[in-house]
């Protein structure tokens, strides 16, 4: 299962504006052997 980073955001005028979609790669925790994490944020 991957996992997208849709971004989205306003032009100047105002209206919702598409700026990026892409896959986020995973970061390996070598503390947590197997375990992969992805930062994400809501906001």
């Amino acid at each position: 299962m991957g996992i997208r980073r849709v971004v989205t955001g306003h032009d100047p005028s105002g209206k919702a504006a598409f700026v990026s979609d892409g896959k986020v790669e995973p970061i390996s925790v070598n503390l947590l052997p197997g375990a992969h994490h992805a930062g994400v944020s809501i906001g």
